[in-house]
């Protein structure tokens, strides 16, 4: 695969951006998921999350009602 392998192999590549991870002050618990990289032509998909740090993990916003 050499250097490069990531460039070329996946299907789809997923990212998580946590904007408190960098400014204190930015949407604590939250995060953005983005796909940034899918074979098929299409726009770069995005969803904000939740982060539950005593779990280690992310997950859907609660349903408001």
């Amino acid at each position: 695969m050499g250097q490069h392998g990531v460039t070329f192999a996946p299907d789809s590549v997923a990212l998580v951006h946590r904007e408190d991870a960098y400014d204190r002050t930015a949407r604590t618990m939250e995060a953005d998921l983005v796909v940034a990289k899918a074979r098929s032509p299409r726009p770069t998909n995005r969803a904000d999350i939740a982060l539950q740090p005593h779990y280690a993990r992310f997950t859907d916003f609660a349903p408001t009602s």
